[in-house]
């Protein structure tokens, strides 16, 4: 019965070590990673999302800020609109200066 125990004795050797070299390989291949590691990543990803935001909300406030100056000036741009169309009424309801011919070019 010792070949039992040898037997027994080599298979648990042998699986250590092929869960070793199994936990080996997956930390050279990157698959297993240890807590600080977990820890530098996720404060990594953290700190791009913080990043991300911030210049979302920079963008936003700039797009904001656009939209308030195009809008005002529509609103002179109209004005001047008004004004424009009101001088060209008045200046075509006077009068002809005397001596001048309308039809004309200077």
């Amino acid at each position: 019965m010792d070949w039992i125990s040898a037997a027994g004795s080599l298979t648990v050797t042998g699986a250590v070590i092929l869960v070793a070299g199994f936990s080996i390989f997956c930390f050279a291949k990157g698959w297993l990673l240890v807590p600080f590691q977990v820890k530098s990543l996720v404060e990594t990803q953290n700190n791009r999302i913080d990043e991300a935001n911030k210049r979302g909300d920079d963008w936003q406030a700039a797009y904001d800020k656009q939209t308030v100056a195009l809008n005002l000036a529509l609103g002179q741009l109209e004005k001047y609109q008004v004004v424009g169309e009101t001088t060209n009424k008045l200046l075509a309801s006077l009068p002809p200066v005397q001596g001048t011919n309308p039809t004309k070019d200077a």
